[in-house]
This record gives C-alpha cells, sequence and structure tokens, in this order.
C-alpha cells in the first residue's frame, strides 16, 4: 500500500495501527519508510516524517537506510527530502558501503557531493 502512494489508503492505515509506525517492520528489518523510498513516493514520505515523526535514519538488518534505497533507484526528490529532514549522508551499510556508493545518476552523484565539505 505505501508502495502506490495512495495518500487516503495511508493516511486510513497509519490512524488504525494499534503499534506506533516506527515498531512495524517486516522481512530483513524493512520498514514501511524503506519502502516508500524505494518506491520514490514524496508524498508519503511527507506524512511518515512529518505528521508521524518517523526516523529518516532508522536501518534494515544489513544496515541500508531510507537514503541508500533513494538513490540506488534514482529518485532525487526524494534523496533531497530525506537530506532536508535529517538523513546522514555518511551512514554505512555492514559492507561499507553508503548512500553515495549506490548512485548511478550523475544528478544524483552531483547532489551528494556537493553535500561533503572537503
Amino acid at each position: 500500500m505505501c508502495c502506490e502512494g495512495e495518500i487516503d489508503i495511508v493516511r486510513a492505515f497509519l490512524e488504525r495501527t494499534q503499534t506506533g509506525i516506527n515498531d512495524v517492520c517486516g522481512y530483513y528489518g524493512f520498514h514501511a519508510i524503506h519502502l516508500v523510498a524505494h518506491g520514490g513516493h514524496v508524498n508519503v514520505m511527507r506524512i511518515l516524517v512529518e505528521e508521524y515523526n518517523v526516523n529518516t535514519n532508522v536501518k534494515t538488518e544489513s544496515d541500508m537506510t531510507p537514503l541508500m534505497y533513494a538513490v540506488a533507484n534514482c529518485h532525487l526528490p526524494m534523496v533531497t527530502y530525506l537530506v532536508d529532514h535529517g538523513a546522514d549522508i555518511n551512514a554505512m551499510t555492514k559492507h561499507n558501503r553508503s548512500a553515495l556508493s549506490y548512485a548511478s545518476d550523475a544528478i544524483i552523484i552531483e547532489y551528494l557531493m556537493s553535500l561533503y565539505a572537503f
């Protein structure tokens, strides 16, 4: 449901959820925020982050962050949103990879590089 970006459905689900959205995770430690970042649904991400205070740096079992999924899937608007809302560009996976190492889009690479202080 979150992957499809259906705002009304997402809101209804969140309002009826008995456990906190930060506590719900699936296989390999994936949370809703990872799926939303992967899909590039900024409108849903706004709800999760701004209304439900979902942590933008939550990690999967392999330490992947929502930012890494957004970068890997070339979702520039999602990348900038996450960075603007506290995503750690220096976070590393268990395999010592950062968000930048997942980038294949030149604009995203340029954007991320501009954030690093040299």
